[in-house]
């Protein structure tokens, strides 16, 4: 895809945008302590932290013992009788079930091959009542989507995308992404996990703009402000010096897309938050690690904003999945 250039129109002036992150002035954030970080094959798994010994920021390191995972607080305003159990999770791949009431969903993403698998489980009946499955070719860059539930098998990727989105699954992903970022994780822990959430992000923000029953609940926006207060909370730690044990040249991440690219929050296509990570005015700290202006976001606004929500570029799960932070 060849980047767009951001319009010269826009209003730079912050005066007025109104973001909600938690009660906290976004002048008085810090740098987001998480980061990539990769070891060689031959190290033991770990969790690993960069800011001070008492951290709750994790970086993953090769494949974690996912036991040794522990969400940043005992309990949460909201969803605490919401379990997500990890069966595997390294810097590119991550798979568990997120169980709730008599449902269990099965999540398996892998960064490498731009894979996501969902399949939502009635524990009643037995019976697969969703399923999605989506990758992204590497020769002919070809997104595939195939949706499934009781009633009929959607191929075509845009029909599957919107049939995905009024799904339960969609409510699941969401689910998935808050109890991933309640143990601590940021976009900047794992490329897995930053394209995890630059998955549900596109989901959240093409709902937002959409019509019907929505699925990102108040309760999920009162869930993201806590959680948003706990990683700033974080943030605004010293932050002591690398551990030896980090191949320097990896800290960044494997990613190349607005790697070194910095923008600032404005006004532009009506979009009073234009380059925010979340939904709207609504910031997802977890996506980024905080609630500043990051290059694929304002990107991602110029294409759902700017050019429309049917965008390919708008509504594609995987345009941004391996994106820079």
């Amino acid at each position: 895809m060849s980047e767009p250039l951001i319009p010269k129109t826009q209003e730079n002036s912050s005066r007025g945008r109104k973001i909600l992150f938690g009660g906290l002035l976004l002048a008085a954030l810090a740098g987001a302590t998480a980061v990539y970080s990769v070891k060689g094959s031959g190290d033991a798994g770990t969790i690993t932290t960069d800011a001070t010994s008492y951290s709750i920021l994790r970086v993953v390191s090769d494949e974690m013992d996912v036991k040794e995972l522990v969400s940043m607080k005992p309990t949460w305003s909201h969803f605490n009788d919401v379990s997500l159990q990890m069966k595997t999770l390294t810097p590119y791949v991550m798979e568990g079930q997120l169980s709730q009431d008599s449902y269990e969903t099965s999540f398996y993403v892998n960064y490498n091959s731009k894979t996501l698998q969902l399949s939502r489980k009635n524990l009643q009946t037995g019976q697969i009542e969703a399923s999605l499955y989506s990758t992204k070719e590497k020769l002919n860059n070809a997104a595939i989507y195939q949706f499934t539930n009781s009633k009929e098998t959607v191929t075509d990727g845009f029909d599957a995308f919107q049939a995905y989105s009024s799904s339960d699954l969609l409510t699941d992903t969401y689910l998935i992404s808050l109890k991933l970022a309640q143990f601590g994780l940021t976009g900047k822990s794992a490329p897995v996990v930053k394209g995890f959430y630059s998955i549900a992000q596109t989901l959240a923000k093409h709902e937002a703009k959409s019509s019907g029953v929505k699925r990102y609940t108040q309760a999920m926006k009162d869930l993201v402000a806590e959680i948003n207060s706990r990683i700033l909370e974080e943030n605004r730690k010293p932050v002591k010096a690398q551990s030896s044990t980090l191949d320097a040249k990896l800290i960044a991440g494997p990613c190349d897309r607005y790697s070194g690219c910095t923008c600032e929050l404005n006004n532009t296509c009506g979009n009073q938050c234009f380059g925010l990570c979340g939904p709207d005015c609504f910031c997802w700290a977890f996506v980024c690690g905080d609630c500043n202006c990051h290059c694929f976001c304002l990107h991602h606004d110029y294409y759902c904003s700017c050019q429309g929500m049917t965008n390919d570029n708008c509504w594609s799960i995987w345009e941004w999945f391996d994106a820079c932070c």
